[in-house]
């Protein structure tokens, strides 16, 4: 049987709307801002209901489009669909490198869409971010350092990362409170580092901070790489890239 269906959390009253080709009460949809609800709540905080049945896909596609719109879904804050798009139900590859290239193209057309943005922006922040209150452990942390390790960004991403942030400006409030996130999260650690023959020991990023700012007064800018001493950087001597600064936990 193929149905239209609708997807409703009983605890924030948000919903999906979406269409399946054989029903079952198990899959409740499969977009992403649902996904991190039902880790969030559990699939126990959900109801399912039957919106309309069909009797062909393309009927199953059309009805989909016409029932997103009564919603008004894609405007709706309380709605989980992000986008206003439906396609028979094919299993592709993310492997399939022009598989990955037409959804960066769909996500990236998407998000330039006012109410797209702030729908998922909405979506991610505060207690809505599935991540909120928990915090990630030291060995997942020490994971993705060593993957991304290494990694250097052409000079093309660059110049696209720059042209983004021209005529940008972050509030002194916004600010403040970086500087004081960054400070908190850097503060259960102890520096040690081993420069010049002498041994030299911080308890909080500030005060490493303003070592290295002094120890490079009078060095001549450039990179560090193995246990040569240049001129140093104190955001890669955080994330570990010198042989010779230790980042301990606390």
């Amino acid at each position: 049987m193929m149905v239209i269906y609708k997807t409703t959390n009983l605890i924030n009253g948000k919903y999906y709307v979406g269409k399946q080709k054989r029903y079952t009460d198990k899959y409740l949809g499969s977009g992403s801002a649902l996904k991190h609800a039902l880790k969030k709540y559990g699939r126990k905080s959900f109801k399912k209901e039957i919106l309309e049945t069909c009797e062909s896909e393309r009927e199953l596609q059309t009805k989909e489009l016409k029932w997103l719109d009564k919603f008004g879904a894609i405007k709706d804050k309380q709605c989980y669909n992000l986008v206003r798009e439906t396609s028979p139900n094919k299993h592709r590859s993310y492997d399939d490198p022009d598989y990955r290239k037409t959804l960066s193209q769909r996500v990236r057309i998407a998000m330039h869409r006012p109410e797209i943005h702030a729908k998922v922006t909405f979506n991610n922040s505060g207690e809505n971010n599935p991540m909120y209150g928990k915090k990630r452990t030291m060995s997942f942390k020490n994971m993705v350092s060593q993957c991304q390790r290494g990694k250097r960004l052409t000079d093309e991403t660059k110049a696209l990362i720059a042209l983004r942030h021209i005529g940008k400006r972050v509030s002194t409030e916004v600010k403040e409170k970086m500087q004081a996130s960054q400070y908190k999260r850097w503060d259960n650690i102890i520096i040690e580092a081993k420069l010049d023959g002498g041994y030299y020991e911080f308890f909080t990023r500030r005060d490493f901070k303003v070592f290295v700012k002094s120890y490079n007064k009078d060095i001549p800018i450039g990179r560090v790489r193995g246990t040569g001493v240049k001129r140093i950087n104190w955001k890669r001597a955080l994330s570990g890239e010198y042989d010779f600064i230790k980042i301990i936990p606390k």
